[in-house]
């Protein structure tokens, strides 16, 4: 009796190292890293589909590539911006969001598109703007996204 419960412990102690060895960290704990320079290509013939005025072509095709990849935190992004742009602000921060999630890049100085300049100036003018003295759920959702900006993977 004296030698099984130490024996019991050692065993469970034992067991436990070795299950927590195998345990990887999710994409929310990790970096997920991605060349900018790679993602701002996939992604050239959208914008410039944009600029020709295809805006509803340019719209599936972002939305496609959002949901099957690759580069999903691009399209996010870019569906953000014209979410933006449209006036539906909420629909742009989920975007955003998302975007981040997808590829935390985007929050970097040095990220894809430059894009986390032109999400706190965005989210930055929402605060100014349209939002003021708002107190609602979404504005809590653009003071996270701003921290998550000032975060980063840096």
């Amino acid at each position: 009796m004296r030698i099984l419960l130490p024996l019991l412990i050692i065993l469970s102690l034992a067991g436990g190292a070795y299950y927590a060895r195998q345990i990887k960290p999710g994409d929310d704990r990790a970096c997920i890293t991605s060349d900018p320079q790679e993602v701002e290509r996939s992604y050239s013939l959208a914008l410039k589909a944009l600029k020709d005025g295809k805006r509803e072509e340019t719209l599936l095709f972002l939305r496609k590539r959002a949901e099957k990849g690759p580069h999903k935190g691009g399209a996010l992004y870019l569906l953000g911006n014209l979410a933006y742009e449209e006036g539906a602000y909420t629909s742009a921060v989920d975007n955003y969001r998302m975007a981040l999630k997808a590829d935390r890049t985007l929050g970097d100085a040095g990220g894809p598109f430059n894009a986390k300049k032109t999400i706190l100036m965005n989210m930055e003018a929402l605060k100014r703007g349209p939002w003021r003295g708002r107190n609602t759920k979404e504005l809590s959702g653009v003071n996270g996204l701003l921290r998550a900006l000032n975060g980063g993977c840096e």
